[in-house]
């Protein structure tokens, strides 16, 4: 989802100015909800974007992705205009 979130925020700048807040917002409302809902802030877990990814025929589940980290501080920084390209 951070993925998307940041591909929200893209689409935004490239859509007339009158559409802009409607991906904009949208961002935003999924960020608070990865925040609020998978966030680990603590200092327990290497990564702090939780329940990223299960294997559909292992027993993993919930696991973390250090890429989802990478993928949510991208669209944090593109939302405060400090845009820059991890990848």
């Amino acid at each position: 989802m951070p993925q998307d979130t940041k591909g929200l925020i893209e689409i935004a700048g490239h859509v007339p100015e009158r559409e802009q807040g409607m991906y904009l917002r949208a961002a935003v409302k999924l960020m608070r909800v990865l925040d609020e809902k998978h966030c680990d802030w603590t200092e327990k877990s290497d990564c702090f974007l939780t329940h990223c990814s299960g294997s559909y025929h292992g027993q993993i589940h919930n696991h973390t992705l250090v890429y989802a980290d990478f993928f949510f501080l991208e669209a944090v920084r593109k939302l405060f205009g400090k845009d820059f390209l991890i990848w």
